[in-house]
């Protein structure tokens, strides 16, 4: 059984139990029909000897039979007894043994070879002490017969019911399970043909479990392209981003193994150490990024005090900030409580605030405000925001993407950035449940908002086990 398909295990089982309802339903129809037989046999006989009666008199000490008596009425065969039991009138049914005792109402079943009687005996005695003794014998073949030719019909028929029901229950799988095919037809393609861009696509009730099925993993194999060109062009831009740095490392050295003169070989040497210097930042930001998609798959969650968290970060970015002499603001709701991964938005919050203050302008602000969403009171906004040198229009809703750099924007900033850093803010973010975006005006400055749930969504933390 287990090596069948599940179209064929359906159908069988389904089958089965059409089977064996039939048999249940045919059991008790045969079991009732028999009953019913007995029943209105019983009742012909009852009414057909008391209503005998009427016909039968004693006015003094003989006994008066009227002509209008009838010996065989409604199927019942009526034969007339003295008080002694001796016959005087009526014919018993061939073959019916006459030597049956006389025994007042009471219904008895007699069988002989070939024939099923049921028989019902009556006495009356008159007031003179004379009494007279009715039985009515009913012939149960025809009602047996009909009963055996009903049980031969059923048993004919059974099969063919049994076949039509597997027909119609393999029809009613297949359709059933065809979503199913067309969802293995889809992964067969995918596989073959190695294109992630294909879809299943049903179409149909919403509300069926198949088609909610297919819907799913048509979102998961989105998902999944995503993925796969996110990773493709996550080399591609490794490639490049390291392409540079090698190449002018290479070319520095070579042409430092051709001069004899002390300075240029110096000069050749600095160029090479800032390239190094650059990719090992790179490289270490690229471990960083890769340990934060790891860690962002089972995030801890923990309740803690917002307003603390945002202070331990200004206070650890404060010599930063002196540096540049910008002064660092923080406008706190100190009643702000969330249920979040105190570990990551820490480093998404240190990344912000430590841009603000790189490409802020110098005895400029930073301001971390932290207060809740008034639109939606179960959510809270951090925003960071400086009056540094701003964001051109045409990056803004480019500079969350892996190593984008607003060059434009920021070239007048001397910085280490690889542009990793807002990519590993958003997907903290986002790994939470929630949301960052970016509002800049070139040459007054930025604000960056996150806005968070307070509580971790059922979703998020299934996702953490």
């Amino acid at each position: 059984m287990s090596r069948l398909s599940i179209k064929k295990r359906v159908t069988t089982f389904y089958a089965a139990v059409m089977l064996l309802f039939m048999i249940i339903v045919m059991s008790v129809f045969l079991v009732t029909l028999d009953l019913q037989i007995t029943h209105v046999s019983q009742n012909a006989l009852e009414k057909s000897v008391k209503n005998a009666f009427d016909y039968i008199a004693m006015p003094g000490d003989w006994l008066e039979i009227s002509n209008d008596f009838d010996f065989y009425v409604n199927d019942v065969s009526l034969l007339v007894y003295g008080q002694e039991g001796t016959k005087m009138m009526g014919h018993a049914p061939q073959g019916f043994p006459e030597e049956i005792a006389l025994q007042s109402d009471t219904h008895r079943e007699y069988s002989s070879e070939n024939e099923n009687w049921q028989v019902y005996d009556l006495y009356t005695e008159y007031p003179n002490g004379t009494g007279v003794w009715v039985r009515g014998i009913y012939s149960l073949s025809n009602s047996k017969q009909t009963l055996r030719n009903v049980l031969v019909l059923m048993l004919l028929t059974l099969p063919l019911l049994v076949a039509i029901t597997l027909a119609v229950g393999y029809v009613v799988t297949k359709r059933a399970f065809a979503p199913v095919r067309k969802i293995q037809q889809t992964a067969e393609y995918i596989m073959r043909k190695k294109d992630l861009s294909s879809r299943i696509g049903l179409e149909g009730n919403a509300n069926d479990e198949l088609y909610s099925l297919a819907s799913t993993y048509d979102k998961l194999l989105e998902k999944i392209e995503d993925a796969f060109e996110n990773e493709k062009q996550f080399t591609s831009d490794v490639s490049h981003e390291l392409r540079t740095p090698v190449s002018v490392i290479i070319s520095q050295a070579e042409y430092g193994l051709t001069q004899d003169d002390p300075v240029t070989m110096r000069e050749s040497l600095d160029s090479i150490l800032r390239q190094s210097e650059h990719m090992s930042r790179l490289i270490t930001q690229l471990l960083e990024l890769s340990r934060t998609g790891n860690a962002l798959r089972s995030l801890n969650y923990e309740k803690f005090n917002l307003a603390e968290l945002c202070e331990m970060v200004t206070d650890e970015l404060q010599e930063q900030a002196d540096s540049k002499g910008i002064q660092l603001i923080s406008k706190l709701d100190r009643s702000i409580e969330i249920e979040a991964d105190q570990t990551q938005l820490m480093r998404a919050l240190i990344n912000l605030v430590s841009n603000s203050i790189s490409y802020g302008r110098d005895n400029g602000f930073v301001m971390v405000d932290l207060h809740r969403d008034g639109k939606n009171n179960d959510r809270i906004n951090i925003s960071v925001s400086d009056d540094g040198i701003g964001i051109a229009p045409e990056h803004l809703d480019k500079i969350f993407n892996r190593f984008y750099q607003a060059d434009q924007a920021r070239s007048k900033a001397k910085s280490s950035n690889t542009g990793l850093g807002l990519t590993m803010v958003k997907q903290i973010v986002e790994a939470h449940g929630g949301s960052i975006s970016v509002q800049s005006t070139t040459g007054v400055g930025s604000t960056f908002t996150i806005v968070l749930p307070l509580t971790a969504e059922p979703e998020a933390k299934f996702s953490s086990i």
